[in-house]
């Protein structure tokens, strides 16, 4: 659900809040790894690899929106990493 506010956000043109919650989600799912990824089956480590792939990729897009070209491309780059099938 959270993934989806952010799409929203960037649909919306709201950079400056789509680049906020892409921050707090990034803490989430770091926070949630820290403490549960252990304990994940493969299938919730891929669904938590797709959310921080989907959240890094939001980011990107808000932060080139907004001219911020070195951050946009540091996560483009963190979600090759993630994924670079796609």
């Amino acid at each position: 659900m959270y993934v989806n506010k952010l799409a929203c956000f960037v649909a919306l043109g709201k950079y400056d809040r789509a680049v906020v919650e892409c921050n707090d989600a990034a803490r989430l799912i770091k926070n949630f790894r820290n403490r549960f990824e252990e304990k994940c089956s493969d299938q919730e480590k891929a669904r938590l690899q797709r959310m921080e792939f989907n959240v890094l990729l939001r980011r990107a897009s808000s932060l080139a929106q907004l001219t911020k070209s070195s951050e946009a491309i540091a996560d483009y780059e963190r979600a090759l990493k993630l994924a670079p099938d796609e």
